[in-house]
């Protein structure tokens, strides 16, 4: 009886000695697991650490650079002022030194006269004296005291130093930490955001993208500026467009290069291919480098602002051309993934929209867009949320208005005028799809002969201008659709050219397929 109780006893302790054996197996896989986690948030904490920080310093980069935007500008504006002042100061110095030469002259003639002079050789002397000083008082260069030059002082914008100082915590951003646990499995942290900044505010470029060349730029970008007019489906176009009571100015018989530098940049991989080109309201150049798949901004001297190729979620593959609304939306086309992106201001991605080898865009409106494609031969209306209005391909007779449509612009008059590659011609076009008029014909000698048209403009005037790829040449075109006279061609130094555009000083801006970009003054 003992030894069966004794065996019982046993039996449970070793029962009871396996179950603890079984949890302590359990809490050492607990224990593991935690350690597991615990070593992979020590890799994410220093990650994100490392990211933040990396943000951050682009981030305080940006705004440094955006400052030293502003700095440049005070001190272009400075030199301004006392230029003009200066220039005032040497000119007057100038009358007076030619107005004590003559009261020299005067007084040297008068000491001339010796008593033993004729009476009437005296009084010839006499005469001239009283004539240079009858002279000299019409001129009376003594009329006006010099006055002081302009007093000028720098009042620096309050606003933002005060609200720096103010908040030394969160001067350039806020730091947002997420939950943890099972609320919210993974942190989230907000990125900084720019400070305010009064008057030209630099857009701020995606961290990501930023290259070494990379700067930010004016938010208030106006590519392909158009005038301030909405466009609609209802807007008709008039058959006739022609200039109208406009500004008086004088085409140059020949234009002249006031400009010229090359596109490519430290961060490019290949040889720059710049395909279009639009002005902005700050006078910055916006290009699309097809075979580096960015935007490129340059200032008119030539010199890089920045660069974007895309986002997390968006890229560029071989960017054909690019338009900007009234309000700084971006719109471009990206032929090789037949994409046609919306960007805002920040160069954020606003909307994607499909579109089959998209190459020419514009903005009629500041809703509503047109585009252009190899794959539909047509023009494609639609609004800024991507939906379709209207698609413009065959004309009132059923014939196929275009081959190989490639660049595309708006007149005034709301006509829509379209570079055919395959045609060799440009087409004005209205809203309703209305042919206006049709300019070119296949060939490369003068006049409105034409081998490959590229890019097409429409300057203050009305005036149209079209590229010939092949002929290395640039129309001007009345705006009815008449030749007027070759602006540009290879004599000036043209080559190529392939993207155009009128700059705010009413200069031509031609880009050419290896980089090069030559600005030109046509007209006084």
């Amino acid at each position: 009886m003992s030894c069966q109780a004794d065996c019982e006893d046993a039996k449970d302790v070793l029962d009871e000695l396996q179950k603890n054996r079984l949890y302590l197996l359990f809490i050492e896989r607990q224990c593991a697991e935690h350690v597991k986690v615990l070593k992979d948030n020590e890799v994410k904490i220093s990650q994100q650490q490392d990211e933040m920080r990396n943000t951050i310093d682009a981030h305080c980069e940006r705004v440094i650079n955006i400052i030293r935007q502003h700095q440049a500008k005070l001190h272009s504006k400075v030199n301004t002022v006392a230029d003009e002042d200066m220039r005032q100061v040497k000119t007057k110095m100038a009358e007076l030194s030619l107005f004590q030469n003559q009261i020299e002259g005067s007084l040297a003639l008068a000491s001339s006269v010796s008593h033993s002079r004729s009476k009437a050789e005296v009084k010839r002397v006499a005469q001239q004296i009283y004539d240079q000083n009858k002279l000299l008082k019409e001129k009376d260069a003594l009329k006006h005291h010099p006055v002081s030059p302009r007093s000028f002082k720098f009042i620096p914008n309050d606003k933002f130093i005060k609200g720096v100082t103010d908040d030394m915590t969160s001067p350039l951003g806020i730091l947002e930490l997420g939950l943890t646990g099972k609320e919210s499995p993974e942190s989230t942290v907000q990125l900084p955001v720019t400070p305010s900044i009064e008057s030209d505010t630099p857009c701020s470029v995606t961290p990501s993208t930023i290259t070494p060349n990379t700067l930010p730029c004016n938010p208030t970008h106006s590519c392909h500026q158009q005038p301030a007019t909405t466009v609609s489906q209802g807007d008709k176009a008039q058959p006739n467009v022609g200039p109208g009571k406009q500004e008086m100015c004088t085409i140059r018989p020949k234009a002249t290069i006031v400009q010229e530098f090359n596109a490519r940049s430290k961060s490019d991989a290949n040889d720059p291919w710049i395909a279009g080109v639009a002005i902005a309201k700050d006078s910055t150049m916006l290009v699309t480098d097809f075979n580096n798949h960015k935007i490129k901004v340059f200032k008119k001297s030539g010199n890089l602002i920045y660069e974007w190729s895309g986002d997390g979620g968006h890229h560029l593959d071989h960017p054909w051309d690019i338009s900007c609304g009234q309000d700084g939306n971006i719109a471009v086309a990206s032929t090789g993934n037949d994409s046609l992106f919306i960007l805002d201001s920040t160069f954020q991605v606003k909307k994607s929209l499909v579109a089959p080898k998209c190459r020419g865009v514009v903005w009629l409106s500041q809703n509503e867009l047109a585009f252009v494609g190899d794959s539909t031969k047509a023009v494609t209306l639609v609004n800024i949320n991507g939906a379709k209005l209207k698609t413009i391909a065959i004309d009132s007779q059923g014939n196929q208005l275009f081959d190989h449509p490639w660049f595309l612009t708006k007149t005034r008059k709301n006509v829509i005028v379209v570079s055919d590659n395959g045609k060799y011609c440009m087409c004005g076009l209205t809203l309703e799809g209305d042919v206006v008029f049709r300019y070119g014909r296949k060939g490369s000698g003068e006049g409105e002969e034409m081998s490959e048209p590229r890019g097409v403009c429409v300057d203050k005037l009305g005036n149209i201008m079209v590229a010939d790829w092949v002929t290395h040449r640039v129309h001007l075109v009345s705006p009815d659709g008449k030749f007027i006279r070759d602006l540009v061609t290879k004599d000036d130094g043209l080559q190529y050219p392939r993207g155009i555009e009128v700059d705010s000083d009413g200069h031509l801006v031609v880009t050419e397929c290896k980089g090069k970009i030559q600005i030109f003054k046509y007209r006084d």
